[in-house]
């Protein structure tokens, strides 16, 4: 819980964001993911109309987006931070069962790099991680 006044906090620096990106991401994905993922991966199916919709945001329309999301990022972060509502024991137990699943679903396996064959098989992580991250979402549903 915040207390105190509000103070402004400064940062300076670069923040990078992967929105989007073909399935060759699943080429390297294995080693990525041998050290733990650091971010949630939602697969969105493409559809049809894509292009066309892609050319309603050129031209103007990109040039005033782009004057529009310096204010609407200010916006967004401008907000009191509110306070994440409490898990209820039963969203506790639930988000616990399926973290301890998940973890060691997606613990990584090194294989021979010919046959294949599987050589190690890492210990999973820990579910913290991925379970205050599954949390934060459902706070925000």
């Amino acid at each position: 819980m915040l207390q105190g006044p509000a103070r402004p906090i400064g940062w300076s620096g670069k923040a990078g964001l992967l929105f989007a990106c073909t399935e060759t991401f699943d080429k390297h994905h294995s080693v990525i993911s041998a050290m733990g993922d650091r971010y949630l991966l939602c697969r969105v199916a493409p559809m049809e109309g894509q292009f066309e919709r892609a050319l309603d945001h050129a031209g103007e329309a990109a040039a005033q987006m782009r004057r529009e999301l310096p204010e609407a990022v200010d916006d967004l972060f401008a907000g009191p931070l509110l306070e994440p509502r409490p898990l209820s024991l039963e969203e506790q137990e639930r988000i616990s069962r399926i973290c301890s699943v998940v973890v060691r679903l997606r613990a990584a396996v090194d294989r021979h790099r010919y046959t294949t064959d599987i050589e190690v098989i890492h210990g999973p992580e820990g579910t913290g991680r991925l379970g205050l991250s599954l949390e934060r979402l459902l706070d925000r549903a």
